[in-house]
């Protein structure tokens, strides 16, 4: 497996605030009050959008072949399909090649956290 290389990034902001009751008082007539809390934050995951290989097939170590098209089985089952070879050919790289040997694109999350 090759090295993996992922660089990410995390903005966030805090905010703190007062929530006063408006029913509630302590001892000396003041309203009660709690400390609040609201964080902000976005996440940046994969922020060069490299694609780093995670995967691969066993027989070629490869993530896009898994050998199959250059195997001597490949050959003699060729001549009994009805399309033409550059179609199979077309046909079986589209059928192995699995998104999931790659590490996921860039992407940006958005989220809030409300604590008190």
């Amino acid at each position: 497996m090759p090295w993996i290389f992922q660089c990410d990034l995390r903005l966030e902001k805090a905010f703190m605030f007062d929530m006063v009751s408006k029913k509630k008082t302590d001892e000396s007539g003041k309203k009660k009050s709690k400390s609040g809390f609201l964080n902000v934050y976005l996440d940046f995951q994969n922020l060069l959008n490299i694609k780093n290989v995670i995967n691969v097939y066993d027989y070629t170590g490869n993530p896009t072949d898994d050998g199959y098209l250059a195997s001597s089985l490949f050959i003699n089952n060729a001549s009994a399909l009805s399309l033409p070879l550059a179609s199979a050919i077309n046909y079986y790289e589209m059928a192995i090649s699995n998104p999931y040997n790659y590490s996921q694109p860039f992407r940006v999350k958005l989220g809030i956290q409300f604590y008190f």
